[in-house]
């Protein structure tokens, strides 16, 4: 069976829906807690649950399809960051796996050298 790709809207929208809901839910039930209101406080905990995911979800949904670097294309030129003795370069300046001290060189540079692109950051 194939996965869904939805879109990233969908899972902001949804998370923003499943945090108003999770809220209201909470708002209604601890202070209602002893009389049965333990079921909304249970409804509320699932929806933050949820919309936490959904949210993720969405963050590295966008993430990956646009360049949050301040490199990128300067003087006709793409850069990609590198780390010292890495055998990758970065797309992004925040990606996951590069470290804080790093080089700005040209793309074409980079391949020059035999460096491979992230796993994580590189955009296709």
């Amino acid at each position: 069976m194939s996965k869904k790709n939805y879109s990233p809207k969908l899972y902001k929208v949804s998370s923003i829906i499943l945090y108003i809901l999770g809220a209201i839910s909470l708002l209604i039930g601890i202070p209602t807690f002893p009389v049965g209101g333990f079921i909304f406080v249970i409804i509320g905990v699932i929806c933050f649950v949820f919309a936490t995911s959904y949210r993720k979800v969405y963050r590295t949904t966008t993430t990956k399809k646009k360049n949050t670097n301040t490199g990128g294309l300067r003087y006709g030129l793409y850069y990609v960051y590198v780390n010292k003795n890495s055998k990758v370069y970065h797309d992004d300046v925040q990606c996951r796996s590069i470290n804080p001290s790093f080089e700005m060189i040209t793309e074409d540079e980079a391949k020059q050298k035999g460096l491979t692109p992230c796993k994580h950051c590189h955009i296709q």
